[in-house]
């Protein structure tokens, strides 16, 4: 057989190129991505993809918040990432019915079961809207006397370790389960059972743009009670202990400072049904997509200071004791102007009454050698889950 020596000198003139691409040129000497012709800015993505949200912050840091990524020519690929409060205001509010939600946003809704929400939210009657949110809160605390202590003082007992981020998941499944279909399906029980759909909408949630009430309960709870572990006294003062940790855990800035650095859905997706120009400058058109990233805009420097990375509810709270005000076009993890999140009040709805009957019950504890890390998806899951401890006092 003859050798083909010319297919050999092809495949080492390729396999030289991509040593070079992954070596030596993902980015330029600023820190930015590299543009190569054909390929784009197709290297450095790839090469952080593992740690997309984190990368998403360095980028944009370098760039006044906002950065065009290009990639390869053949798949017209432009994604405009932005963290401007500027530019968010002007597509979500001013100029909000140039970039519609589109017709994923119906299909998503519909596979979580959010038609409860929508409902309660364009009701026009204001007794009716409180007799829903009453009844939600009925069910709520319904599933944490049924299922949540129940659990947990099983744990206890038994002096196990859990996975709190999978447990309130489940609790939330049976709650928006049990309002919108009437159906509890049982989820969060002592033996956890293993529902096929339950795992089908984890997998829905981490391949579509979820900006609803599941993804984002858990994310919430989960964040804000291992916040407020680390930083509660806790001690043997039964009656002190459990006024304080309570206050604790509804100090709204505790919550805005949790959704500031770990808001539930980690960015959300545009694109403009004709040309314009963001106050920015920068020009868009049907064929780019805009992306607002929200972990990446509660870590700007240039927006909350330079101790952006710290966990601290202070920033606020108002020397008169007062919350004090963030537009939401800067504070984006409810979303704003007229797509501001149906399911906001729901959320932190679930957060005070999960909070409340877990800290007055039990001590969480993580474990130590357990990695937290954030999870690829569009719902700011853990990778591996939040591992802890459950005690009773």
């Amino acid at each position: 057989m003859q050798t083909n020596y010319k297919e050999y000198i092809e495949i080492f003139l390729v396999i030289l190129f991509l040593l070079f691409l992954f070596c030596y040129s993902f980015h330029r000497k600023d820190g930015l991505p590299t543009k190569w012709p054909v390929i784009g800015m197709l290297p450095a993505l790839l090469k952080n993809q593992h740690r997309i949200h984190d990368y998403t912050v360095e980028v944009l840091e370098k760039t006044k918040l906002t950065f065009l990524l290009e990639g390869p020519w053949f798949t017209n690929m432009k994604l405009l990432g932005t963290v401007d409060p500027a530019n968010v205001h002007h597509i979500l509010s001013k100029n909000f019915g140039n970039y519609p939600r589109g017709s994923k946003f119906k299909e998503i809704s519909e596979v979580l079961a959010m038609g409860f929400l929508l409902r309660t939210q364009k009701c026009g009657n204001i007794i009716e809207r409180w007799l829903k949110l009453l009844f939600l809160v009925e069910k709520v605390w319904e599933k944490i006397e049924s299922g949540l202590i129940p659990f947990l003082d099983h744990a206890s007992d038994k002096r196990m370790e859990i996975h709190l981020q999978d447990l309130f998941g489940r609790f939330l499944f049976d709650t928006i389960s049990t309002v919108v279909m009437g159906h509890d399906p049982g989820s969060l029980s002592i033996d956890l059972p293993n529902l096929p759909f339950l795992k089908a909408l984890h997998d829905f949630e981490e391949s579509k743009a979820c900006k609803v009430g599941y993804g984002l309960g858990v994310g919430l709870m989960t964040i804000y009670i291992d916040q407020v572990r680390k930083s509660a006294e806790i001690g043997s003062n039964g009656d002190k202990f459990l006024r304080d940790t309570i206050l604790a855990f509804l100090a709204a800035g505790r919550v805005c400072e949790a959704l500031r650095l770990h808001p539930p859905v980690p960015f959300n997706i545009k694109v403009p049904i004709e040309p314009d120009t963001l106050p920015s400058g920068h020009k868009v058109d049907s064929s780019m997509q805009i992306i607002f990233n929200m972990y990446a805009m509660g870590r700007m420097r240039s927006l909350w200071g330079e101790d952006c990375y710290e966990f601290k509810p202070e920033r606020w709270i108002l020397e008169t004791g007062k919350i004090r005000h963030v537009p939401s076009h800067q504070f984006l993890a409810f979303s704003t102007g007229p797509r501001t999140c149906v399911g906001k009040h729901m959320a932190l709805t679930m957060i005070k009454a999960v909070a409340i009957a877990i800290i007055s019950r039990y001590h969480i504890e993580p474990v130590q050698t357990h990695p937290v890390v954030p999870e690829n998806s569009m719902v700011l899951y853990m990778k591996q889950g939040l591992k802890v401890k459950v005690a009773a006092y």
